[in-house]
């Protein structure tokens, strides 16, 4: 068998690569004079991702591994969700400022929830010339829109080349406020945050030298005037709500565009409509990916409507120059008369899935039948009949799923879809029935390399784990559970019965509703593996109007049951939940 010290210095500098940096620092620090040389002299490429790390290796990264190599740090992630609260806090307090990291070139900021720690992370980060990265996401601050513009215009102050921005909690209003011209950056992504054209075209102004954009739209007036002219854009993703003209004065000035990617609702664009703004103004397009949701007109004859609009894409243009396909997809049960339409091969990571969906295409059944390779999100809605199911399951094949929500009980045609689960690693499961949890377990046994399991139940009591589900990859666990009508919490009982699981005690990470805040205590006594917990409580007393009367009594509670090193927060936006960061 080869030793690790027998390969050359090159290879293991390679090998250093696929290491985070906690963990290469972990396992090769202090073994010998040699890996210590290499480690902090010679490799320069260190990534430190602190989401879902324990506090132990937090503290430890922070008090000697950051210091050591502060000039070789490439890449940093920072998150304040529920498996790190308060994370970005005290990372800065530990004396870090971002200046520290002279070579950083990407940051990533995850579920923020303070805009003045935002923005002070963005002024550090103008020292630092070599970043060009810039990735913030879920930012959660409900926040007054002069502040958020000074945050907006502190970014662009950055010489980013590329910046992605995803789910603004408060929308897109604060992206029309910039007003300083950012030359650098070529490649901005604003997903899940809807911002009209007007603030699109904007963006246009102040980006100049963009190459690639990627945005959501839902409002602009069919005349409204443009002030960008030949775009350098070549490469464009639009989500959109609004008019077919809209669409229309906006292709019309990028001329440059060889890749479009366009989801849209409530619009029903036929292939001629598409072909006729293609040719006039979109003449390099070489790519076009189109996922296309709209309403029928009420008619009982669907098929017919479907077959119509299907002919529009069977043009040379379509079929014969372009080679691109589409298909269209619905439920002869849906009372909306919703359709969705889409090119193959599938582009789009999400996909909706019921038992009775019916398809059309105009492409080949060879194609159809490995079309959805990039779907790594899947929602599954159990159908009311299977009377169209026969030839139909054939058609979707999902081999890369990693998120998987679904209601249980599954029929077998949907299985026959997924014909692999190994790339599975979060489970959203929704349980009407007792009689279904076998199935459950049934699914747990298909997943070798799932990490977080989320269970809903509609049950008149909590469901609880005892003697019933086993994976021993699962690390994460959500047992947050909402009825109809009110929140769902676990009894003393329930929870006792639930900790002595196997399930539960292998777990790091759990989210849980209870009804007396004492058991609280018991599971971070007996879950030994246990490094984060969230959770709800029926007797929380907590009101903001009296929080600064009175304090905020149960977390004062919790900092009495527990050692200080244990850190407890109340969430600021959802403030029913308690965040505790153990170990």
């Amino acid at each position: 068998m080869t030793k690790l010290e027998s390969f050359a210095n090159e290879l293991l500098l390679d090998l250093f690569e696929y290491f985070d940096g906690i963990h290469l620092l972990n396992a090769f620090y202090g073994l010998n004079h040699r890996f210590n040389q290499l480690l902090l002299h010679h490799f320069h490429n260190y990534s430190f991702d602190f989401r879902s790390i324990s506090k132990r290796h937090f503290n430890l990264a922070c008090r000697e591994y950051l210091p050591l190599v502060n000039d070789q740090i490439v890449s940093l992630h920072l998150s304040d969700d529920d498996e790190t609260p308060k994370l970005p806090e005290l990372f800065l307090s530990q004396i870090f400022t971002f200046e520290y990291f002279i070579y950083l070139k990407s940051l990533s900021l995850y579920c923020i929830r303070s805009l003045d720690l935002l923005n002070q992370i963005v002024i550090q980060c103008r020292q630092l010339s070599s970043l060009t990265r810039l990735n913030i996401i879920n930012f959660y601050v409900d926040y007054e829109e002069n502040i958020a513009v000074i945050l907006m215009n502190n970014i662009w102050s950055l010489n980013l080349i590329q910046c992605h921005l995803d789910n603004f909690y408060s929308g897109g209003r604060c992206f029309f406020g910039i007003d300083t011209v950012c030359t650098t950056m070529k490649y901005l992504s604003i997903e899940n945050i809807y911002c009209d054209l007007t603030v699109v075209y904007h963006l246009f102004q102040y980006t100049p030298n963009l190459r690639q954009l990627s945005t959501a739209s839902d409002y602009c007036s069919d005349d409204q005037s443009i002030y960008a002219k030949g775009l350098l854009i070549s490469k464009f993703e639009l989500s959109f709500e609004g008019s077919i003209q809209c669409l229309t004065n906006l292709f019309q000035h990028m001329p440059n565009l060889r890749s479009l990617t366009l989801k849209t609702s409530d619009i029903k664009l036929n292939g001629y409509q598409l072909e006729d703004i293609f040719r006039e103004y979109l003449p390099k397009l070489k790519v076009f990916r189109l996922k296309m949701n709209f309403h029928f007109n009420e008619s009982t004859d669907k098929a017919r409507q479907i077959d119509e609009l299907l002919n529009t894409y069977r043009t040379a243009f379509w079929l014969e120059q372009h080679r691109w396909f589409v298909q269209c997809d619905w439920d002869p049960h849906d009372i909306f008369d919703r359709v969705i339409l889409y090119t193959l091969p599938y582009a789009f990571s999400d996909f909706f899935y019921i038992d009775t969906i019916q398809s059309q295409s105009t492409a080949s059944n060879q194609l159809n039948n490995s079309s959805y390779d990039r779907v790594n999100t899947l929602r599954y809605c159990y159908g009311p009949t299977v009377s169209t199911l026969g030839s139909i399951c054939k058609t979707y094949r999902f081999d890369r799923i990693c998120r998987l929500k679904l209601h249980i009980p599954c029929r077998n045609s949907f299985w026959l879809s997924i014909p692999t689960l190994n790339y599975l690693k979060y489970l959203e499961v929704t349980i009407h029935d007792e009689s279904n949890l076998v199935q459950l377990q049934s699914l747990l046994n298909r997943v070798p390399h799932l990490y977080s399991l989320t269970i809903r139940s509609s049950l008149k009591s909590p469901i609880t784990l005892d003697q019933m589900y086993s994976n021993s990859s699962i690390r994460r666990l959500d047992l947050m559970t909402k009825s109809a009508v009110r929140l769902r919490y676990f009894t003393t009982e329930e929870c006792h019965l639930l900790i002595h699981s196997s399930l539960i005690q292998q777990c790091e990470v759990l989210l849980i509703s209870v009804e007396n805040r004492m058991v609280i205590c018991d599971i971070v006594k007996t879950m030994n593996n246990l490094r984060a917990l969230t959770f709800q409580c029926q007797d929380d007393k907590w009101n903001y109007c009296d929080l600064w009367a009175t304090g905020d009594e149960l977390v004062h509670w919790l900092v009495e049951c527990f050692p200080s090193t244990f850190f407890i927060v109340r969430d600021k936006t959802q403030t029913s939940k308690i965040h505790l960061w153990i170990r």
